[in-house]
């Protein structure tokens, strides 16, 4: 467990077991999470139970009473873990933009020291969180005051297979000199390249229309996807006796629970093996 202590923010999940508790007490009880006003529905007080059964959700906390903030992670045991916490899409979009910018640089410079750098920066900021948020998110999520944070699952798998692609790239580049050498130069190359307006701005239009591409693209291979990984919980739900209360129409529980089935699922599902597999593949074929 990561030590939170020194952000200022306490770890502070027994509220979550306490929330569960209630809930499990009284299912038909008013419930709610005390980082929002808002009644849990049905979905939420499943997922709440899941998440405490399960150990998939951590909490931390700063402040007291209305100024108090919260962050939030993939596991009970990972407070404090930076590559554990939960992000909103907001803030995955940004980590994608600067890093892809910096990517796109590299690559048109063919900067092999700069692809290596780059891609091992995606791999550590969206790699652990990526796996994370596989087991965990479609539960987790949802309990947090993030808009859209389970959707940008599918943008931290891309982050990560950026990363891969990235490093491979740089074992394919010519290297220009050894080491930090190298890297300096390769630097030096790309931040002149910041100061002429036409690269710039082709980078820049590069970013913009992958980040346009990737949030909505997340967003949508979600709206395919996620129904299964939501029945394989509400399974889980059911076998430990934990649906306590009405599902409400529309949620990813209720409709896992009708049986409703998308039938895209299975051909998003091959398209996106294929573009993954394309990519890592990419490299070393050119």
């Amino acid at each position: 467990m990561g030590d939170v202590r020194r952000s200022s923010y306490q770890d502070c999940t027994n509220l979550i077991d306490a929330a569960a508790l209630a809930v499990a007490k009284s299912p038909a009880g008013a419930a709610r999470m005390p980082w929002t006003t808002k009644l849990l529905g049905g979905e939420a007080r499943v997922l709440l139970l899941l998440a405490q059964r399960y150990g998939l959700l951590g909490l931390a906390r700063k402040g007291e009473g209305a100024k108090q903030t919260f962050k939030y992670y993939y596991s009970r045991n990972a407070v404090g873990n930076w590559f554990a916490e939960i992000w909103p899409m907001w803030k995955v979009t940004a980590w994608f933009a600067v890093l892809s910018f910096l990517g796109f640089g590299c690559f048109a410079k063919k900067s092999a020291a700069g692809c290596l750098v780059v891609g091992v920066a995606l791999l550590l900021v969206f790699g652990p969180r990526a796996a994370w948020a596989l087991r965990a998110s479609v539960v987790a999520a949802p309990l947090t005051h993030y808009a859209a944070a389970r959707e940008a699952l599918p943008m931290l798998v891309a982050g990560a297979l950026g990363g891969v692609v990235l490093c491979e790239w740089a074992f394919v580049l010519p290297w220009g000199g050894a080491g930090l050498s190298a890297f300096a130069a390769d630097l030096q190359a790309l931040l002149r390249g910041l100061l002429e307006p036409r690269q710039l701005w082709g980078w820049l239009w590069n970013v913009l229309v992958t980040l346009g591409v990737l949030a909505g693209g997340s967003f949508l291979f979600y709206q395919v996807l996620a129904i299964g990984m939501a029945r394989n919980w509400l399974d889980t739900a059911y076998r430990d006796g934990l649906v306590v209360a009405d599902l409400e129409p529309g949620t990813w529980f209720y409709r896992a629970a009708v049986g409703q089935r998308n039938s895209y699922a299975g051909l998003c599902a091959f398209a996106l093996s294929v573009l993954t597999l394309s990519a890592i593949a990419l490299p070393f074929l050119s």
